[in-house]
């Protein structure tokens, strides 16, 4: 986990800062840690079912960027778009401002040197995009949650993966509503 520091600080000024938080004073951290992993159960929980209770209201998934780890399997799978449609998206994107779009015209593409074109090159190749978000399903007898994308099915996903796609369906509904 990474801790926000000020790198213009110090060593000393940096761990004086981590001292002075609650978490380094109240020195219970099996308690903290116990008390953290239910607070984030009760939100796992609660996505769930709202991507349950949602995720048919939602028609396209495609922007939807995450990486989805299956509890089966292991198997990690980055959904999201391709670069060159991610590109050809923004050139194209319509509810762009003006000041947007000329802002755009001036950006250049930075210098990439091989090594990263080359692991750029092979990310991209393993980006699966979301064609059709087939079903949701709880399994309310132990809690998990498992999802069908591109008629391929996930068993058991992550909490991570799962407030990820709840995320994406609360924006999408919020766009939907004019809500933005």
């Amino acid at each position: 986990m990474i801790v926000p520091i000020d790198p213009s600080q110090d060593e000393e000024n940096t761990l004086n800062l981590i001292r002075s938080r609650e978490a380094y004073s109240r020195e219970e951290f099996m308690k903290h840690q116990s008390r953290l992993r239910r607070e984030f159960g009760e939100l796992v929980a609660g996505a769930k079912i709202y991507v349950l209770d949602n995720y048919k209201k939602v028609s396209d998934y495609s922007d939807l960027h995450m990486i989805l780890v299956s509890g089966a399997s292991g198997e990690k799978v980055h959904f999201g778009k391709k670069r060159a449609d991610r590109k050809k998206k923004m050139k194209d994107d319509s509810q762009m401002s003006e000041k947007m779009k000329n802002f755009m015209k001036t950006v250049k593409p930075a210098p990439v040197s091989k090594k990263v074109q080359e692991i750029m090159d092979r990310i991209d190749n393993e980006i699966v995009t979301i064609e059709t978000f087939d079903s949701a399903v709880y399994d309310w007898t132990d809690g998990d949650f498992s999802v069908t994308i591109n008629g391929k099915d996930y068993l058991w996903i992550t909490g991570d993966s799962v407030i990820d796609i709840a995320d994406y369906i609360e924006t999408k509904l919020k766009e939907q509503d004019g809500q933005d």
